[in-house]
């Protein structure tokens, strides 16, 4: 759509295309050897919540960071917490990303992760 919209700032020999949102993440997960979320919108909510419950059941183990500009993403976080707090997913679940307003610290977060696998879907 951004590129249709002409509101694409890649080159054109650099774009990937795919037909649904559906081939987009799986491509995303094949491509990739880590996630970071920018400051975003729905979709970029979207992805990172789709990336964290595909590593909650184990379809990848690659790390996952918010980058949290200004505090962008701590009602979010706030959010995962409470789902752990209110017994909906395990607190470990909380291990599966990295947040940081620093990026050369958020990069040193990613560097050390190692994904965890909660034996339980609740608390």
């Amino acid at each position: 759509m951004l590129v249709n919209e002409k509101l694409a700032r890649i080159p054109n020999d650099k774009i990937i295309t795919t037909a649904d949102i559906s081939e987009r993440k799986q491509y995303m997960l094949d491509a990739s050897d880590a996630f970071i979320a920018l400051p975003g919108g729905f979709g970029t909510f979207e992805e990172f919540l789709t990336m964290l419950s595909w590593s909650q059941i184990n379809l990848h183990q690659k790390p996952l960071a918010l980058l949290n500009i200004d505090g962008f993403y701590d009602p979010l976080i706030q959010l995962l917490k409470q789902a752990c707090d209110a017994g909906f997913a395990p607190k470990e679940n909380l291990n599966l990303f990295v947040s940081s307003n620093h990026v050369p610290e958020l990069f040193d977060q990613l560097a050390k992760f190692q994904h965890t696998q909660s034996n339980k879907w609740t608390n």
